[in-house]
């Protein structure tokens, strides 16, 4: 019976041991690819690419300390953008991907410096992608600052509404609603930078995301929600509700718009997002190892 080459006892001695992982001769260290793995020590001798992703974890470890559960995360797709443009993607082909936006500006003379960038994950990237690598959607970071004016503008952290939270969202989250005044419909009358943008998020708890426009829409209604004192399950499900009641008449405005039932994925981790944001980690934005 044929056997792979590392299995077979006949051979050279089989250097692939641990993890499935070939032993170097030289530095008594495993071959992880992206890193290299001390048994001596049970730690990686590099720090991990996604340190910055997980910081509440050491970046020596592997697997997040649990390798039953979890594989080491070998690179990932990077998606490059220059003062929101996008430049190129990077080891294409991998299941992770996440964006960086380098900022730069130039002085008179043309000389171009460096002033800073910033990671993120996209909310929704098999919708944005093509937008992004075509040039017809930009990313843009938006303040904390501008979201709280918003948040404020809407109405959200009134007392009065807070006390009158069912009726005001009911009211307030359509902008073609009877008496309503828009104030929650956050796509139509909110801080959206226009249809070309990819509206990027930085929580004060951690990580960055990418939304468009729609999406960000959600983000935002989902973090006034709280405000109004909702929980996040009576959100989720009247997203659901609204979605199945007036989405075909809300988005009739729309030739591209394929009506379902329920919210899509995209639109429910948006309000989630929202809901948790300066609280608690947003999805997409923690790059985990693979389960």
């Amino acid at each position: 019976m044929q056997f792979n080459s590392y299995q077979r006892v006949t051979n050279e001695p089989n250097k692939f041991l641990y993890n499935g992982k070939e032993l170097e001769d030289e530095t008594g260290n495993y071959d992880y690819g992206w890193r290299r793995y001390d048994p001596a020590t049970a730690r990686f001798t590099g720090v991990d690419a996604f340190a910055d992703k997980y910081f509440s974890m050491s970046p020596y470890q592997y697997g997040a300390n649990n390798p039953i559960k979890y594989v080491d995360i070998n690179g990932d797709s990077l998606m490059l953008f220059k003062n929101g443009a996008y430049v190129a993607t990077v080891d294409n082909g991998k299941e992770e991907i996440t964006g960086y936006n380098q900022l730069s500006e130039a002085d008179e003379d043309g000389n171009e410096s460096f002033t800073g960038g910033y990671h993120f994950g996209f909310n929704d990237i098999e919708t944005d992608k093509e937008g992004l690598k075509s040039g017809k959607m930009k990313v843009e970071l938006i303040s904390n600052s501008e979201i709280e004016s918003t948040i404020d503008a809407s109405g959200a952290n009134d007392p009065k509404n807070q006390d009158n939270r069912y009726s005001f969202i009911h009211r307030e989250s359509r902008f073609q609603h009877d008496g309503s005044k828009g104030k929650m419909d956050f796509w139509a009358s909110g801080i959206i930078r226009g249809d070309n943008v990819l509206h990027v998020a930085r929580s004060k708890a951690g990580g960055a995301v990418g939304y468009n426009p729609s999406d960000f829409g959600n983000f935002m209604w989902g973090m006034a929600g709280r405000r109004l004192w909702f929980n996040l399950t009576t959100l989720r499900l009247g997203a659901h509700y609204n979605n199945m009641m007036n989405g075909k008449e809300d988005n009739a405005w729309n030739p591209s718009y394929e009506h379902q039932l329920l919210d899509s994925k995209a639109d429910q981790r948006a309000i989630i997002n929202g809901y948790n944001y300066n609280y608690k980690f947003q999805k997409n934005a923690v790059v985990l190892p693979k389960g």
